[in-house]
């Protein structure tokens, strides 16, 4: 346990204090008992210091990726990457078939309005 938290926590108590300032005054009043008892307090402090140290350890530990994840990571960018060019060529060739179609359209269109316009009029194309 840190020693500094030991030392400062018996010398700020609300109980030390009070006896220094009034030292041997009668207070109408008595103090109330403290929030937590001492043992836990220890307690506490014991585990506070268990999680001091697991930070530490954490904190030392270097930051850098093992190379296995490393080369996943790699991999699945590579895959990502295949699949977005994969869709990019897809994408065109649908933007060519539909401009494809509307000229097709377009065209069948006009032929049915030609054929409409001379069978009106009497006339075979």
């Amino acid at each position: 346990m840190p020693k500094k938290l030991i030392v400062a926590t018996l010398y700020s108590t609300s109980t030390y204090d009070c006896r220094q300032m009034i030292k041997g005054q009668e207070h109408a009043h008595q103090l109330p008992e403290p929030a937590i008892s001492g043992t836990l307090y220890i307690d506490m402090m014991k585990r506070m210091n268990e999680l001091e140290e697991k930070v530490r350890v954490l904190s030392n530990k270097p930051t850098v990726m093992p190379p296995e994840k490393e080369e996943m990571l790699s991999a699945a960018l590579s895959q990502v990457n295949l699949l977005e060019q994969e869709l990019s060529a897809t994408n065109k060739a649908l933007e060519d078939t539909i401009f494809q179609q509307k000229g097709l359209t377009a065209y069948t269109e006009k032929k049915k309005k030609k054929r409409r316009f001379f069978n009106f009029c009497g006339q075979k194309p």
